[in-house]
């Protein structure tokens, strides 16, 4: 478990082989007491009260001497295994909950990457397609009201033209 700085008391974890760590971290060897309780009892609210009652310093942690005078419940041993076996089917149980939910999760992100790589795609090939098709069409838009536009016509140049050639308009 954690027992100083910004983590203390928040982070624990139930190890089962040889660990080396060094400061701010101190380990629970049970004696006389169901390994696996003794992690339950260290996660329960009453022990986390408990711990946060005792936290002192700068950093803020709690010294190994005060844990050790910290007060665990140490029911039967019967008792003991009966409510880790109860805590490890419940966490099994949100431990499925949790691994469903995250294969949700994904799945959900899966299909928002479609669907976004999809519009994105569909636009390009729209675009694509479309263009040149739209660009011919323009052209002849613009080629047909070219034909039907009158051209202005300055009368008086005309006139000119055709006094000079003897004509009237």
């Amino acid at each position: 478990m954690c027992i100083e700085g910004g983590s203390a008391g928040r982070k624990k974890t139930l190890v089962k082989q040889n660990t080396a760590f060094v400061n701010k971290l101190c380990a629970f060897i049970p004696k006389d007491i169901d390994s696996k309780y003794l992690y339950y009892y260290i996660c329960s609210d009453a022990f986390a009260e408990q711990f946060r009652v005792n936290i002192t310093g700068l950093i803020g942690g709690v010294s190994i001497s005060t844990i050790k005078r910290m007060l665990i419940l140490v029911p039967s041993a019967e008792m003991q295994k009966e409510v880790a076996k109860k805590l490890d089917n419940e966490c099994e149980a949100n431990d499925e909950i949790i691994k469903s939910l995250n294969e949700k999760v994904r799945l959900l992100h899966e299909l928002r990457d479609s669907v976004i790589s999809d519009a994105v795609l569909e636009r390009s090939i729209y675009v694509a397609l479309l263009y040149p098709i739209m660009n011919m069409l323009m052209k002849r838009l613009i080629r047909k009201r070219m034909k039907t536009l009158k051209k202005p016509k300055n009368r008086r140049i005309e006139y000119a033209i055709y006094q000079h050639k003897g004509k009237r308009p």
